[in-house]
C-alpha cells in the first residue's frame, strides 16, 4: 500500500468533503485599465497578467510582460498565491501567480479565503485546476463574439478538501 493509500485510509475513512469554489475562494474577474489614461500605465510596477504571460512564461508566474501603475488598480491588487483561469477566448488554461497582481478581463482570479487557509493548499489547488480547466471547456455560454465560461457555473464547481497531509502527498507525487 502506498503512502497516499495509507493516508487516505487513515484520514478519510468516510470519504472526502467537497465544497463549491465560491465557498473556499474569493472569485473575481480581471479588467483592463483604460489605455487612454497614461497615469494607469506610465512607470507601472504592478504585474498585469494576460494569456500571453502564460503562453510565454508558463503556469507559475512571478511577473508579467506588461505592468500598470497603482492608479490603474481598482480597489486593491489580487494577492500573491492566487490562480487565474482563462474564462474567455482561450478557455481551459490556468496559472499560479506568486506576486501581487492584476489580470485582464479574459481571466478569472481566485484566491483561498482566510477561513479556509488552513484547510487547502494553493499547491494542491493548482494541480486540481487541471480538472477545473476541463470543466471550463465544457461550461461555456455564447457571447456576442467570443465564448465565455458561465461564471455562476464556475463558482459552483465543487473542489475536494482532503486533509492537508493527503494534499501534501498528492502534490509531492504530482511534482515528481
Amino acid at each position: 500500500m502506498s503512502k497516499l493509500d495509507e493516508l487516505i485510509k487513515e484520514l478519510c475513512p468516510g470519504g472526502v468533503i467537497f465544497k463549491r469554489i465560491d465557498q473556499v475562494c474569493e472569485v473575481q474577474n480581471g479588467y483592463t485599465p483604460s489605455k487612454s489614461e497614461p497615469l494607469y500605465w506610465d512607470n507601472g510596477d504592478i504585474p498585469w497578467i494576460r494569456m500571453e504571460d502564460i503562453r510565454k512564461n508558463g503556469r507559475v508566474l512571478n511577473d508579467a510582460i506588461q505592468h500598470i501603475s497603482s492608479k490603474g488598480v481598482r480597489g486593491k491588487t489580487f494577492p500573491p498565491n492566487s490562480l487565474v483561469f482563462a474564462t474567455t477566448a482561450t478557455i481551459g488554461e490556468h496559472a499560479l501567480i506568486k506576486v501581487p497582481f492584476v489580470c485582464n478581463q479574459q481571466l478569472t482570479h481566485i484566491h483561498i479565503k482566510e477561513s479556509f487557509a488552513n484547510r487547502i493548499s494553493i499547491d494542491f489547488l493548482f494541480h486540481f485546476a487541471f480538472e477545473i480547466d476541463k470543466f471550463c471547456i465544457n461550461s461555456t455560454k455564447g457571447g456576442s463574439t467570443l465564448l465565455a465560461v458561465d461564471l455562476n457555473k464556475f463558482k459552483s464547481f465543487a473542489i475536494p478538501l482532503p486533509p492537508l497531509p493527503v494534499q501534501r502527498e498528492i502534490v509531492r507525487i504530482l511534482d515528481t
